[in-house]
């Protein structure tokens, strides 16, 4: 049975059905709305897809968003097809300028950026020295950019997967020790 009307929410019965009609209509920001309600303090914006923070618009609703509420903000940066430890040159120099380019705008809402470490591709398992090498590298040029916008560069502990580099205690150590910046 069709039921016509001049108001299209007389239709909607249910809660969980407006609610994902209006953030279907208002935007995926509108979901950050429920952090705060539901009576966390805070908001992890991960700089991938629809959160990067270089694009102005996604900038701009974030911001508004942030705004509005009383959350607190992290920034963890872009981690989707980007590896600080890869031995494709132009993806890790690629992979660095991402990462500073969320520093430089997550500096303008938090002090604070969370960075993926790299993992080992199929080459990189013959070259495990040169992949830690260019990782630490890596962390080296972000952490002088990050200290250059006042921002804490994070390094993540990863999940017990071999491939992914920083599982445990000691990688993590390791990896951030001798750095200046």
């Amino acid at each position: 049975m069709f039921r016509t009307s001049s108001n299209p929410l007389d239709v909607i019965h249910d809660t969980e059905t407006l609610f994902f009609l209006l953030c279907k209509s208002l935007g995926r920001y509108l979901l950050v709305y429920g952090i705060e309600k539901a009576g966390y303090e805070g908001w992890e914006i991960v700089c991938d897809g629809n959160y990067r923070l270089d694009n102005p618009d996604c900038f701009s609703k974030i911001d508004d968003v942030i705004t509005t509420t009383r959350l607190k903000v992290t920034v963890h940066a872009p981690y989707g097809d980007l590896n600080l430890a890869t031995l494709n040159d132009p993806i890790w120099r690629e992979s660095i300028r991402q990462i500073c380019t969320c520093i430089e705008h997550a500096s303008k809402l938090t002090d604070r950026v969370t960075i993926h470490p790299g993992y080992l591709s199929p080459v990189g398992k013959l070259m495990p020295q040169k992949v830690w090498g260019l990782q630490k590298e890596a962390l080296r040029q972000i952490g002088k950019y990050a200290q250059e916008y006042s921002v804490l560069a994070c390094l993540e502990n990863m999940i017990s997967i071999k491939e992914f580099l920083c599982r445990v205690p000691d990688e993590l150590i390791g990896m951030t020790e001798e750095l200046k910046a």
